[in-house]
């Protein structure tokens, strides 16, 4: 059947096994070889990806923002855009599998960037300008509606074209590419509508005073900022020699390219090996019983 699963099939015939018995009592019976284990093994391990992940943005996003309210803005975007990913999915007849989980992983990290720009520039204008909320939110849109729509059309511009691809390797990788860009979408329109009206709602200008750790996480951040941004006033200066790096790091990476060795998926301990065991033609049933007990007991 087109859609048929591993696991659409295997629960089932785990849990009908033991219903219909053995035939008598004399025989044994047992599933010598099951393929969804491993499958199972890498969906559960990508599930605890998925909240270590969101337990990582959401702590990473506060450690730099520094609020508890400012924090909280961008960590709404991640369930409304997962919401409207599993929602499409399930409209397209799409499923869940280590592809598709694979793909929300990585579109956790991605969908609370566009808010992390417009909370950043709205706490600048409480903090600098003085506005109050409201009006703070309305003008950082103004200033940055362009950028967050730009930046979601690059990301498409990757991503849909992979949904698109043809043959075995399409069918891989279309879940992949769908689910990233749906994720993508969703948090461009949570960034445009829900997240301003939540600006205006819970921003509050910055606290003066900040504990311990902050401080002395603000004074590392000085520290190693200040250098970059001196080396990137130098390098701005002398375009010749960065198109020159540039070159050689594209070179670089078609080197790579070429030499890093390919194939069509990654290798995988999928749970089980074979081994073919050969007897003599002579040799009675008895004894290749016993052989073959003892070959599975090593």
């Amino acid at each position: 059947m087109p859609t048929a699963s591993t696991q659409g099939i295997g629960w089932p015939a785990r849990g009908a096994v033991p219903q219909t018995g053995a035939p008598d009592e004399y025989v044994e019976y047992r599933v010598a070889f099951d393929s969804t284990r491993p499958v199972d093994a890498s969906i559960t391990e990508v599930i605890e990806t998925l909240f270590i992940a969101i337990f990582l943005v959401i702590l990473t996003v506060y450690v730099f923002l520094q609020d508890v309210r400012t924090t909280l803005i961008p960590a709404v975007t991640i369930p409304v855009a997962l919401l409207g990913t599993f929602s499409v999915m399930l409209a397209m007849g799409l499923s869940i599998n280590t592809l598709s989980l694979f793909g929300i992983v990585l579109a956790i990290g991605i969908v609370v960037d566009d808010a992390i720009i417009v909370v950043e520039n709205s706490m600048r204008l409480i903090d600098d300008e003085g506005l109050p909320p409201k009006e703070a939110a309305a003008k950082a849109m103004e200033q940055v509606t362009g950028p967050v729509i730009a930046t979601t059309l690059v990301l498409l511009a990757v991503f849909v074209p992979t949904a698109m691809m043809g043959g075995i390797t399409g069918r891989l990788y279309t879940q992949f590419a769908i689910t990233i860009s749906v994720a993508t979408v969703f948090s461009s329109i949570n960034t445009l509508t829900l997240s301003p009206s939540l600006y205006g709602l819970l921003l509050r200008p910055s606290m003066k005073k900040r504990g311990w750790f902050f401080t002395k996480f603000n004074e590392f951040f000085d520290r190693t900022t200040k250098p970059s941004t001196a080396y990137v006033h130098m390098f701005v200066r002398r375009v010749a020699l960065m198109m020159v790096f540039f070159a050689a790091v594209v070179g670089a990476t078609a080197f790579g390219f070429m030499n890093v060795p390919g194939g069509f998926i990654p290798d995988e301990d999928q749970g089980y090996f074979y081994a073919n065991v050969d007897f003599p033609t002579a040799l009675r049933s008895s004894a290749q019983g016993r052989c073959s007990t003892a070959s599975r007991k090593r």
